[in-house]
């Protein structure tokens, strides 16, 4: 059994290990691991597009706002800010200050509110615009970084030591044809 003596500096050879690797492999590790979460929210808002469309299939969404403090030219004037860039792709038009006011709910028309179709696409358009797009984007940068790290890893990984310690991780044994 290898005892972990002292390192030159006091400590342990062990904690002098860990701390070289998390100093050489953190920047490996962080690629890595922000190309994985950046992966995981480019699926999550596919799946939150795919979910609304899926939905909307076999159930009839219904479009419309109530609020205690906005009026429907607020309204209006925030919706036609947060979905600029999906009205401007789209060519779908933002109703009107007097449409919407008509889909507003209220104590005297409940049932108030129109067809969602429009709404899905501009909110689909806008999660792939704003949520996708961006975070497919830096997903791919991190895998780029995270192979160039691997590349220049300052572990010579292809040495004949580390390939056995490879194997024996794995229980496979060389084999070799002579």
């Amino acid at each position: 059994v290898l005892g972990w003596g002292r390192a030159a500096g006091g400590g342990s050879v062990m904690q002098a290990l860990s701390v070289a690797w998390a100093r050489h492999g953190a920047p490996l590790s962080e690629a890595r691991a922000g190309g994985l979460l950046h992966t995981v929210a480019a699926a999550l808002g596919v799946g939150l597009v795919a979910g609304l469309y899926l939905r909307g299939l076999v159930l009839d969404y219904r479009a419309g706002w109530e609020s205690t403090f906005l009026n429907a030219g607020q309204v209006h004037a925030a919706l036609s800010l947060l979905l600029a860039p999906a009205l401007g792709l789209s060519g779908i038009g933002l109703p009107d200050v007097a449409a919407l006011e008509a889909i507003r709910f209220a104590p005297d028309r409940p049932a108030a509110g129109a067809s969602a179709a429009s709404w899905i696409h501009l909110y689909a358009l806008t999660l792939a615009l704003v949520v996708v797009l961006p975070r497919a984007v830096l997903a791919l940068w991190s895998g780029y970084r995270a192979h160039a790290l691997a590349q220049r890893f300052p572990l010579p990984l292809e040495n004949a030591y580390f390939q056995r310690l490879l194997r024996h991780q794995h229980g496979n044994a060389a084999h070799v044809q002579v």
